[in-house]
């Protein structure tokens, strides 16, 4: 069973789970993973997980996590 990124957030705020959204950032018009963040169109890269890192540190901010 697919699980949509809304279904998967849906689920983390039912166990009071953070939902950490890189999709949104990391996804090209047609939903797949931008071909600048990884080379096989499925592993992040170097820059992708740059970008994973940008979003993670703010999430954890916005709950006033610290990295």
């Amino acid at each position: 069973m697919k699980c949509s990124n809304d279904r998967i957030e849906a689920i983390c705020v039912s166990y009071g789970c953070v939902y950490v959204d890189y999709a949104s950032i990391m996804s090209d018009a047609n939903g797949d993973l931008r071909k600048d963040l990884s080379a096989d169109g499925v592993h992040p890269n170097a820059d992708g997980y740059r970008v994973m890192t940008t979003v993670l540190e703010q999430v954890l901010r916005s709950h006033g996590w610290r990295w």
